[in-house]
C-alpha cells in the first residue's frame, strides 16, 4: 500500500484501534485504581481499630493506676493513724 492509496475508512479504522487501546488501557488503570482505593480504605480501617485499641488499652491502664494510687493513699493514711496511735503521745 502506498500513501496514494490510503483512504477514509483506513484513517478511521486505526482512528478506532487507537481508540479501543486507550479504552482498555482506561479500564485497566480504573480497575487497579479501584483496587488501591479498596485496599486503601481497608488499611485505614485497620489502623482506626488499633488506634481505638490502644486507646481503649490507655484509659484502662489510666483508671488502673488511678485505683491503685487512691487505694494505696488510704492504707497510707490508715496504716499512719494506726501508727500514731500506737506510738503517739499518751
Amino acid at each position: 500500500m502506498t500513501n496514494s492509496e490510503v483512504t477514509l475508512r483506513d484513517i478511521l479504522d486505526v482512528q478506532n484501534r487507537v481508540e479501543n487501546k486507550i479504552d482498555n488501557f482506561r479500564k485497566e488503570i480504573n480497575k487497579k485504581f479501584d483496587g488501591m482505593h479498596i485496599e486503601t480504605n481497608e488499611r485505614f480501617n485497620d489502623v482506626d481499630k488499633r488506634i481505638d485499641k490502644l486507646e481503649q488499652w490507655k484509659e484502662n491502664l489510666s483508671g488502673k493506676i488511678t485505683m491503685a494510687i487512691g487505694i494505696i493513699s488510704i492504707a497510707f493514711n490508715v496504716a499512719w493513724e494506726f501508727v500514731k496511735e500506737k506510738f503517739g503521745r499518751r
